[in-house]
Order: C-alpha cells, then sequence, then structure tokens
C-alpha cells in the first residue's frame, strides 16, 4: 500500500512538469510581464498601425479601451 500512495504524488508532479513543458513549447507568444516597469510587452495591435488620419470612431474605442488595460483603470 506504501508504493501505492508514494506513485501518487510523483505521477502528479510528473503531469504537471509535462503540462508545463507543452504549454511552453506550444504557447512561446504569450506576453510576460516586465517585472521592471509591471506592464505587459508592448506590441502594436492592427489599429495602432493604422495612420491616426485615417482611424475611424471605432478604432479611437478600441485605442482607448487597450490604453485604460494599459493603465489598469
Amino acid at each position: 500500500m506504501k508504493k501505492a500512495s508514494i506513485k501518487a504524488p510523483a505521477l502528479t508532479l510528473l503531469i504537471i512538469a509535462f503540462l508545463l513543458l507543452a504549454v511552453y513549447i506550444f504557447l512561446p507568444d504569450i506576453e510576460i510581464p516586465n517585472s521592471g516597469s509591471g506592464q505587459f510587452l508592448h506590441q502594436l495591435s492592427p489599429v495602432e498601425k493604422i495612420d491616426p488620419s485615417d482611424r475611424a470612431a471605432a478604432d479611437l474605442i478600441l485605442l482607448g479601451a487597450r490604453q485604460e488595460v494599459r493603465n489598469m483603470t
């Protein structure tokens, strides 16, 4: 009976390690918080790539929402 109780935690750790490895391999583009500033790494969204003179109201709404997320407000 003791062998079964020892195998369960080892199997659990193995499963957790496998899942972490799978996430690292298959999701490498996850934004990681920058410990220096406390904000996420900045990547331009498609809306931010639009020339400011060509932006529509919907584009400005999306830009405002993105800024609110950055400001955590």
